[in-house]
C-alpha cells in the first residue's frame, strides 16, 4: 500500500510516520510538510509544500490511504482564523484532492 501523511512533524505524526515506515504493508510513504524533516528511509518521500499554493502540489496527492495528524493550537497559530485554516481548511482541501485522485481511505487522527 501507498500511504500519504499530513502532520508528520507533530508529536503524533512523528510516531505514526515511524510506524508506517516499519510496517511491511506499506511500500511507500509520502509526507507533506511545510519544512524539511531530517528523516531518511527507502520508503519515504518528503514533499515540502506551501499548503496555500495547492496548484503546486495537488497532483502529488495519490495513494491508497491518507492519514492526517495535522493540527495546531491557538497559541501557535496566533488567532482563531489561523487555527481554523490549519485545523479545518487544510484538512478539507487535502481530503478533497485525495478523493478526486481516488484515495478511498482517510484516517483522521
Amino acid at each position: 500500500m501507498h500511504a500519504l501523511l499530513i502532520g508528520a512533524t507533530g508529536a503524533t505524526g512523528k510516531d505514526l510516520l515511524d510506524l508506517l515506515l516499519k510496517d511491511d504493508s506499506f511500500h511507500q510513504v509520502d509526507i507533506f510538510v511545510r519544512r524539511n524533516l531530517d528523516v531518511q528511509h527507502e520508503k519515504l518521500k518528503i514533499h515540502v509544500i506551501d499548503f496555500d499554493k495547492s496548484e503546486q502540489w495537488r497532483y502529488l496527492v495519490k495513494g491508497d490511504v491518507l492519514f492526517s495528524c495535522l493540527g495546531t493550537t491557538f497559541k501557535t497559530a496566533g488567532s482563531k482564523e489561523a487555527q481554523w485554516k490549519v485545523d479545518y481548511d487544510y484538512q478539507y482541501q487535502f481530503a478533497k484532492f485525495a478523493r478526486e485522485r481516488n484515495v478511498n481511505n482517510y484516517v483522521l487522527v
